[in-house]
């Protein structure tokens, strides 16, 4: 179905690109002009307003040659569906992505997501669990009563491994607080 660019929304908050390539949008842009056909993009909304889960590179090429529509799969849903579909795209086809564009997938995850598993994320952006781990925030492994959801909707406590400088600080503080004991009781 051809789908208006104008009613596609490029929340630039789902971005799951590090950065455009601003390369491939001009390939892309001179392959439109000469006649090349794409594969749909990928959307979620309705034909009014709708968020891109895949095709970035190709609506942006299609805005710079001055095309009013493009080829689209519209799919029922919003913001959080492109978002999710977007976090997986690419893995498989297309412009690869880069390890930066992995660390902004589990990012964005994080920050949209942040009671789900370490795996689940994982899952979700394609990448292995411990790159969600190394990347995710420390403040809330130190709430003791934080908790993680995993895909099925299991809960559990939330907890991380410990650096070997955490290992290293937290046993310098039993040290020094032992210390300080026996020396009060003296």
């Amino acid at each position: 179905m051809k789908v208006r660019l104008d009613s596609i929304d490029l929340d630039v908050s789902i971005q799951c690109r590090a950065t455009i390539d601003t390369g491939i949008v001009n390939e892309h842009a001179e392959r439109m002009t000469e006649g090349d056909k794409f594969p749909p993009i990928v959307l979620f909304g309705n034909a009014k307003r709708s968020w891109i889960g895949d095709g970035r590179h190709r609506v942006m090429a299609a805005r710079q040659v001055g095309l009013h529509q493009i080829d689209a799969d519209l799919r029922p849903g919003g913001r959080i569906d492109a978002l999710k579909h977007g976090l997986h795209a690419n893995g498989v086809h297309g412009l690869r992505r880069s390890d930066a564009d992995k660390h902004r997938c589990v990012e964005i995850a994080l920050r949209e997501f942040p009671k789900l598993s370490s795996r689940a994320i994982a899952e979700m952006c394609g990448v292995d669990h411990e790159m969600v781990d190394g990347l995710r925030p420390h403040p809330l492994a130190e709430n003791a009563n934080a908790t993680r959801t995993t895909k099925d909707g299991r809960q559990y406590p939330a907890h991380r491994e410990l650096t070997l400088v955490e290992e290293q600080l937290t046993r310098a503080l039993t040290r020094v607080r032992a210390l300080r004991g026996s020396q009060a009781e003296a």
